[in-house]
């Protein structure tokens, strides 16, 4: 699987640079998740902006994201750098999730730094109760959501259209502050 992950990364780099004739610079994180320094998987650059993904995508019905991942994110967020996790599920568009609470010193609990993105995760990505998973005190849990709460992949745009034109699919994120 991370030879499948590593490939879509250097892949949506790539459309991200076609799609924006130039004008953002995209790039895979060499490094990303080996913990050498905070690093997202895809860097973004444009007008003297930069934006971090960490990029996620599954074939399950249960995607759980670890409290060190995400702290990695936190790590980096400043007012000039804009971080987010995008999920990804099978037959569904991509989900953005902007942290909250960048402003603040990141949290040494696990359970703390993972409710930054719980708390901006869309209702539709929501199985059952939601706060404080029993299951993964440490980890962000997203459920697929069925096609009727949430848009087919079919229907939208790529993942790298959605980043070039600071785009969501999802109406609680507000627009990218890159662009």
């Amino acid at each position: 699987m991370a030879k499948k992950g590593r490939r879509w990364e250097n892949e949506t780099a790539v459309e991200i640079h076609r799609l924006s004739d130039g004008r953002v610079y995209a790039w895979p994180a060499g490094y990303s998740g080996n913990g050498a320094a905070p690093a997202p998987d895809v860097f973004v650059a444009r007008q003297n902006k930069i934006a971090g993904y960490e990029l996620k995508r599954t074939d399950q019905d249960r995607l759980y994201v670890d409290a060190d991942e995400l702290r990695q994110l936190l790590k980096l967020a400043q007012p000039w750098f804009h971080v987010e996790l995008v999920v990804k599920f099978s037959y569904r568009e991509p989900v953005f999730i902007r942290p909250t609470r960048v402003q603040e010193a990141v949290p040494d609990d696990p359970a703390d730094v993972v409710e930054r993105f719980r708390s901006a995760v869309p209702e539709a990505f929501r199985d059952g109760d939601f706060s404080r998973q029993e299951d993964a005190p440490t980890s962000l849990r997203l459920d697929k959501p069925d096609r009727d709460v949430w848009p087919s992949a079919k229907t939208g745009e790529s993942l790298a259209a959605k980043i070039v034109a600071g785009e969501r699919t999802n109406s609680q994120i507000p627009r990218a502050t890159i662009g």
